[in-house]
Formats: structure tokens, sequence, C-alpha cells
């Protein structure tokens, strides 16, 4: 997040479904912490023969 921040030259926040969640419910990753616990995530609810995909949507803080 601090790379991505970098780049941009603003603040920026992800929102994204917790993996086995419905698509109305956004939680906000904000830290690198944030990103790695929710990759970490993904991870545990995925296997091989189905592979979960994060998507996610941005709001910018300038």
């Amino acid at each position: 997040m601090v790379k991505l921040a970098k780049l941009c030259g603003y603040s920026i926040e992800l929102r994204c479904p917790l993996p086995n969640g419905d698509l109305e419910t956004l939680i906000s990753v904000k830290s690198d912490e944030d990103l790695a616990n929710i990759i970490e995530e993904y991870g545990r609810a995925s296997s091989p023969s189905h592979p979960l995909k994060i998507i996610a949507t941005s709001d910018v803080h300038c």
C-alpha cells in the first residue's frame, strides 16, 4: 500500500469482499498489514481446483 501511495502521489484505500462473503459487504484495506491479511485469507479459502481472485475497488484520498 505504501508503494501504491507513492506511485500515485496520494493515499489510496482498497475495499474488497471477504473470500466467502457477498459482494455487498466490503472491508477496507488501508495498510500493508491489512493487504497481507486479506491475501492470507484468500489463500486459505482457495484450492488448486478453485483459485479465488481478489476483486478490489479503490477510494482516493487527496
